[in-house]
């Protein structure tokens, strides 16, 4: 997901749970302004942001992060190939629990697309 796409998975959240952004960012711990850019799509959302929002929505955290582009650290084994684990983690995270509370409109093979781009644009940066 872009910034955007992110960005209106926190606003759409937020607004199916009846929850103001200040009300959001307090549970948070972060600024209201935080929020709003990156539901504008001003603003990237950072790992602690993706891991914060998912407490506070009652979101599965390992989804969550996956969406933002972030592999869950305790996913990350000490021999990271980061494109091929981020596409696995993705793939089941899309068609797991959190597709199940709320539609992030991706089917199966959207799903597994994307993460097929995914592994062949981080394939090609490490060849860099």
């Amino acid at each position: 997901m872009n910034e955007k796409q992110f960005g209106q998975f926190v606003l759409t959240t937020r607004s199916r749970q009846k929850t103001s952004q200040k009300s959001l960012a307090e549970k948070m711990g972060v600024s209201p302004q935080y929020v709003s850019d990156v539901e504008q799509g001003r603003r990237r959302a950072s790992e602690k942001f993706a891991l914060k929002f998912s407490r506070a929505a009652g979101l599965d955290q390992v989804a969550v992060s996956l969406l933002v582009g972030y592999v869950p650290r305790g996913f990350r084994p000490a021999s990271y190939d980061g494109a091929q684990l981020a596409a696995a983690a993705f793939r089941q995270a899309l068609r797991g629990s959190l597709s199940e509370k709320i539609s992030v409109g991706m089917t199966e093979d959207h799903a597994d697309s994307r993460a097929s781009t995914m592994i062949g644009s981080a394939s090609q940066d490490d060849e860099v």
